[in-house]
Parts: C-alpha cells; sequence; structure tokens
C-alpha cells in the first residue's frame, strides 16, 4: 500500500520478487572420494550450483560451501569478505590429527583414553651445528632437545616400572608408513634414530593382548566423526573393523601382517580378503561376533565407551579449537576418523585420529547424504538458506543393520548400503 500511494499516477500491475540464485559451492578435492559424493549430492539433491575449481578465493566468498583438498592451504581470510562460507577444514586441526599434538592433548586426561605416549626428536632435527642456522632456529632446536631429553628420561622410566613393547610411529605419518614395533623402550629410541624418520616420531604403549577375532586375528574400529561449525561432535553410527589376515603372535613382532591392521599394510599380503571382502567387517556382523564368541556386545560394551572417547576429545580439544559465537565469515566442519582397539579385558583405546579419512565404499553414500544434511542445517541456521524439514528424533533402539537405498541421480535405481545417521557425542 505504501509503495502504491508512493506512486502517484503509476499503477503497479507486476509484484513478484526475482527467484533466488541457487546457492554454490567449490570443490577442490578432485582427489577425494568423500568430496566427490558430496558434490554430487549437492547438485542433484539440493540444487547447489558448482563454480570452477580454479575460482579465485575472493570469488569463492560467494559460495556457501568450500571444499579443500587435503594439502590446500584455505585462503581464510579471502573467504571471510562475503557471507557464511563452511569449508571442509577445521582450523587448527592439527591439534588432533597431528600424532605427537595428540599425545600431549590427552596425556593428563583423567579418562586415560590414549595408549601412554611420548614424542621423540631425531638427533638430525635437534642438531644445533648445522651451517645456516639462524640463531632463531638454533634457540628452536635447543629447546627440541630439551624437550626431547625429558620425553627419552620419561620412556625409559615408563618402561622399567612397565616393560612392554612400543610402537614407533611417524607424527604426520599415514598409510601405515614407517610403523615399526619394538620389544622394549631402549630399540624403540633406536628405532627413532634409525634414519628412517624424517619428523618428529610418537612411541606409544603397545597393546599386547588385544581382543582378537575367531581364528587370532587383530582388527580395529573405524569410526567416522563430524565436527560441524558450532564446534559440536557427531559419530556416525555406522563404523567399520579393519581386519587383519595373518594370526596375530605377541612374540613375533616382526610381523607387520599380524600386527598392523591398516589397509595400505593389509593390501601387501597374500591373504588379503580372505576372511572379509576387502578385510573390512561392518558393526552389524562385528556385534554378531562379539556376541557368539566374546559374550559381550557392540551396544552394551564397546559403543559407550567410543561415545565417552570422542566426548573426551571434544572437551580437551574445546578451548583451543571452538570458533568464538559469531554469523556470517567462514567457518570450519570436518570429518575425522578416529582409529580404536579393544584389549582383552574389552577396554577401549584410541589409537589416532586422522583429518582425510577415505570411507568404506558400501557406507559412502550414506555418510555423504549425513554430511550434506549437517552442513545444510548449519546454514540454515544463519539464515544462508532455508530451515531443512525438522528431524523427528529416533526413539527405537539404534540398529547395527545397514540397510539398502538407492543412489541418487541414476535413471536405474542402483541399490547400495547404508547406514544410520549421526549421533551427537558432544554439544
Amino acid at each position: 500500500a505504501a509503495v502504491q500511494a508512493a506512486a502517484g499516477e503509476f499503477e503497479l500491475v507486476y509484484d513478484e520478487p526475482p527467484p533466488a540464485a541457487a546457492p554454490c559451492f567449490v570443490n577442490r578435492d578432485a582427489d577425494g572420494s568423500t568430496s566427490l559424493a558430496l558434490a554430487a549430492l549437492l547438485v542433484r539433491q539440493h540444487g547447489f550450483r558448482q563454480l570452477p575449481a580454479d575460482t579465485s578465493p575472493i570469488s569463492a566468498a560467494a559460495a556457501s560451501i568450500y571444499l579443500a583438498a587435503p594439502r590446500d592451504t584455505v585462503p581464510w581470510a579471502q573467504l571471510e569478505t562475503g557471507g557464511l562460507t563452511i569449508v571442509n577444514r577445521i582450523r587448527g586441526h592439527e591439534l588432533l590429527t597431528r600424532k605427537s599434538k595428540l599425545a600431549r592433548l590427552l596425556r593428563d586426561h583423567p579418562a586415560r583414553p590414549h595408549p601412554q605416549t611420548f614424542v621423540l626428536v631425531p638427533e638430525p632435527l635437534r642438531r644445533t651445528s648445522n651451517p645456516g642456522l639462524s640463531r632463531l632456529q638454533v634457540d628452536k632446536r635447543r629447546a627440541l632437545g630439551a624437550d626431547d631429553e625429558k620425553e627419552r628420561a620419561a620412556l625409559l622410566a615408563a618402561d622399567a616400572a612397565l616393560p612392554s613393547a612400543w610402537i614407533v610411529k611417524d607424527a604426520q605419518g599415514a598409510k601405515g608408513d614407517n610403523i615399526a614395533v619394538c620389544a622394549s623402550a631402549a630399540a624403540a629410541i633406536d628405532e627413532a634414530e634409525s634414519g628412517r624418520h624424517s619428523t618428529a616420531v610418537v612411541v606409544q604403549r603397545y597393546l599386547r593382548e588385544p581382543l582378537l577375532l575367531p581364528g587370532g586375528r587383530k582388527f580395529d574400529i573405524r569410526l567416522w566423526v563430524l565436527v560441524d561449525p558450532e564446534f559440536r561432535f557427531f559419530i556416525h553410527r555406522q563404523g567399520v573393523c579393519r581386519t587383519s589376515s595373518s594370526k596375530y603372535d605377541p612374540e613375533s613382532l616382526e610381523d607387520t601382517l599380524g600386527h598392523i591392521t591398516n589397509h595400505c599394510v593389509q593390501e601387501r599380503g597374500a591373504d588379503f580378503a580372505k576372511f572379509e571382502a576387502g578385510n573390512e567387517l561392518f558393526f552389524a556382523e562385528f556385534d554378531q561376533v562379539l556376541r557368539s564368541t566374546c559374550g559381550m556386545s557392540l551396544s552394551d560394551d564397546v559403543w559407550p565407551q567410543l561415545r565417552c572417547i570422542v566426548r573426551a576429545v571434544a572437551e580437551a580439544a574445546h578451548e583451543s579449537l571452538a570458533p568464538p559465537p559469531t554469523r556470517g565469515g567462514v567457518r570450519g566442519a570436518q570429518l575425522f576418523g578416529f582409529d580404536f582397539m579393544v584389549d582383552a579385558g574389552k577396554k577401549v583405546h584410541l589409537l589416532e585420529v586422522n583429518g582425510s579419512p577415505a570411507i568404506a565404499d558400501t557406507l559412502r553414500l550414506r555418510i555423504s547424504t549425513d554430511m550434506a544434511s549437517l552442513l545444510l542445517a548449519a546454514l540454515a541456521a544463519d539464515a544462508v538458506l532455508p530451515a531443512p524439514p525438522a528431524i523427528t528424533p529416533r526413539s527405537r533402539p539404534v540398529s547395527w543393520a545397514i540397510t539398502p537405498t538407492t543412489q541418487p541421480g541414476s535413471r536405474a535405481a542402483t541399490p547400495v548400503r547404508a547406514g544410520t545417521p549421526f549421533a551427537a557425542a558432544a554439544a
């Protein structure tokens, strides 16, 4: 009415606002299977427009979602110039994903979710006599040397108090590279100085008595954890056990295939996939094994411990990583892979956290779908997108069964296997 009154002799005959522009995103992670699945869902199911991967950071600030490749340097400052942009990276995520930082973060936690771990720096990285070092670099190396001396003394004292095998890993390692199981702390120190390690290493007390699968084989548990822009931790109810193809022998520490369950290690063995397809045991089958052979269940004995450990990590990292409460700008959300092991006493231990975890083929669609839903909910909460339909809380007991769904965007429905949504671990 006010507009018509101001129009004088003009008569209003059409008053429809222009259609809203489709939300857009950038995917710079062309080789990441999870990013590709998420990108396909955004386009096909949610009407997003994909910008070219080489879009400039200033132009990318108009995107609602920015998918960076694992080794990308995220242009945080340039992305700040637009509205809310969610980046698939938490600022400072190395506090969780770098093994040395995670060890220090959890070292004094009262729940002791992490095996006793020490951080050693090989001598070449502490050496102060290298020509060309600045005064600042020399001082930094001297500080590293002093810290390293304390760590080595503490490691030897821990081994003297409770003799153990120790596992040595690169602090920034991945894919099972440069891992060694050593019979003593002294042997672990020798391994750290062997010349095979170009970064700091973590020396972790080895779980000598793990819970074993039938046939005496080791396994670990991979759990996918999504941290949203509000620093809420969500654990996906479908995970996977990664299994060994060789029988575990605690006296044969050099048998890598019997001790290291990492896929990249197991794929080298002649018996890979002999017992389980892809050496993967999904939670429904895992629950059956626990019930039939171990006198325990996933729901009652393992899942509560997984939730408590993830929450403990969230609490420990909150002060350092949680963003301030703001609207707009650029914020991070990241999918992590938490790796666990269960010992013979039925206690669950956190081994490490991965920042760019692959998702099992069987579960990729469901986990990506649930990720997309949570990201869209975060955008809607900031008034960037319309609110999605309300989600009715599940009142039924958690089921580990994997139920069929269909592949989006395909004319002929392709059966795939799906899990159940993310569950809040810490808010």
